[in-house]
């Protein structure tokens, strides 16, 4: 009643309902091994990381085994004493085993204790059960014709059911960006489920450039088309004129800083160089001002929120530009020898930073072109770069999937790089400075916490392919995040549950603490049950 692939594809492990256990080898197609131990039906396998095979039987019970020897290993996990295990499944580091059958149990391999108390939520038995590849979720499927998606680690439900099926659902899997799931149906239709948590928008053409705007209402996108659009963040609807470029040109659009107009750059992949920027009423759609054109073989460039500087790399001279005369300020922004790859200027205008392929940023003066303090040195390629909204740190993404962050004033790196799964194309900070978003070469969007350098929740996974844009909602909620995948994903930025923060606290706040920070109007509430209460301890 189940078979499995090992990890590593070479073995296979079968169960019937005569109690045995088989293991084959895949090339031999010869049986290696059998597995005896069952006093009822074995309904259910699995293969996990580190030569553990987990089988569930009608009558409750969980063997684990030790795959090269055949032997137990350790006693049977008793999940349930009068109904069947349904499916189990390890997750991928082989540490945790879910359990499904009249609820959800996960256990722990190398002590087998249960985690926590059961999932509960579904109406009726759990068919089948499955970890996300990045072992934050569980989804499972059930005979209520719903399938259910879980926290990993807190053991509670992520969102509502899924509904849709009209038979029990009788199969589930993750796809492995662990943002969508496959399910199957006793009503012959297989479903496919987005549980990413973010909504999707889709422009009809790869997205080379996009922005949110000042109100946090909009959504500006540019695409390969030549074309401008945009859409209501709230509810994915485009809305305004659809503004049209000059045909294969790829366009790069944001708002100004009122969001009545909107800016674009223009690439044209023959010449590959940027060749204008323009302006456009961001409700007729009409241009507002003249162009302005860019020199040839503009490879890159960035301005600053004024429209009074510019930085640019242009035939392979990077110089700092008057962006009303268009005219050099000061001399070649040099790294030595090394090209210069990516470039921003400061919030407030008086500074720009350039990366290189020398592993270092350099500061330079805005009005003068002078460099400023020393350079700020990695250990390897610099790929992406953004300041913090007051100015006072750099995030800065390396060829070797690094994220470090500067202190600009003093030009010292803050401890410990923050390291990733893939090298970080984008990356930039929440609006409040607290938070930093990176968009990976893998395709996956992870945040930050910059106090402590730690992730913040799970990776955001959904797109399918390299990411060209993101940007926060203004009250920091929210992030946009755009795609050569033809897409466009606004997705809640996670915060954290109460549980969580509890389980950081060790005492609640004093009454005196509620009477000044909530008020003296409300009862007295303990918000995190069975810590003390802090000046009231025994």
């Amino acid at each position: 009643m189940g078979v499995a692939f090992s990890p590593d594809g070479r073995r296979v492990v079968s169960a019937d309902w005569e109690k045995s256990i088989l293991i084959w080898d895949v090339d031999a197609h010869q049986q290696v091994g059998e597995l005896s131990g069952h006093t009822m039906p074995v309904t259910s396998v699995a293969f996990g990381e580190g030569g553990l095979i987990a089988s569930g039987d009608f009558g409750g019970a969980v063997h684990l085994w030790d795959a090269q020897s055949g032997l137990p290993a350790g006693e049977p996990l008793i999940a349930y004493t009068d109904s069947a295990v349904n499916s189990i499944a390890f997750d991928r580091k082989g540490d945790r085993l879910v359990v499904a059958g009249v609820d959800l149990q996960q256990w722990d391999t190398k002590t087998h204790s249960r985690i926590g108390e059961p999932l509960r939520g579904h109406t009726a038995a759990v068919e089948r059960v499955t970890y996300s590849r990045d072992n934050t979720k569980i989804a499972s499927a059930s005979d209520d014709k719903t399938i259910r998606l879980w926290d990993a680690t807190t053991g509670r439900p992520i969102g509502d059911r899924l509904e849709g099926h009209e038979l029990l659902v009788s199969s589930v899997a993750f796809h492995p960006d662990s943002g969508r799931i496959l399910s199957g149906s006793m009503d012959s239709t297989v479903r496919e489920w987005d549980v990413s948590g973010a909504r999707s928008i889709h422009p009809g053409a790869r997205v080379s450039g996009a922005e949110v705007s000042p109100d946090g209402r909009r959504i500006v996108a540019g695409g390969v088309d030549g074309t401008i659009r945009q859409w209501d963040i709230a509810t994915g609807a485009q809305v305004g004129p659809l503004i049209r470029g000059e045909l294969g040109l790829f366009q790069v659009s944001e708002y100004t800083a009122e969001g009545a107009q909107i800016e674009s750059a223009q690439f044209s992949p023959k010449a590959l160089s940027w060749n204008d920027i323009r302006f456009w009423d961001a409700a007729s759609g009409a241009t507002t001002r003249p162009p302005i054109s860019l020199p040839p073989k503009t490879a890159n460039f960035a301005h600053d929120s004024d429209g009074r500087r510019m930085v640019i790399k242009a035939d392979g001279v990077t110089r700092i530009l008057d962006m009303a005369s268009m005219r050099p300020i000061g001399p070649e922004l040099r790294h030595g020898d090394s090209s210069v790859q990516t470039m921003s200027i400061d919030p407030d205008g008086r500074r720009v930073a350039t990366g290189a392929t020398d592993y270092s940023v350099r500061m330079w003066d805005a009005d003068t072109g002078q460099p400023v303090g020393q350079p700020m040195t990695g250990d390897a390629w610099v790929k992406s770069m953004s300041f913090s909204p007051d100015g006072r740190l750099l995030a800065v993404g390396y060829e070797n999937e690094k994220v470090r962050i500067w202190d600009t004033a003093t030009g010292k790196e803050l401890p410990e790089p923050l390291v990733q799964d893939g090298r970080a194309e984008i990356v930039r900070f929440s609006p409040d400075g607290r938070t930093l978003v990176t968009v990976g070469n893998d395709n996956v969007l992870r945040l930050w916490n910059v106090a402590t350098h730690k992730q913040i929740g799970p990776a955001l996974v959904g797109h399918g392919a390299p990411g060209t844009a993101v940007d926060f909602t203004p009250d920091g909620s929210r992030i946009m995040s755009a795609s050569v995948d033809e897409t466009i994903r606004i997705w809640p930025v996670p915060t954290a549950s109460p549980e969580e923060l509890c389980a950081k606290m060790t005492h609640n706040m004093s009454r005196e603490m509620w009477r000044t920070w909530v008020s003296s109007e409300i009862d007295y509430i303990e918000l995190c049950p069975g810590l003390p209460i802090a000046g009231e301890e025994e």
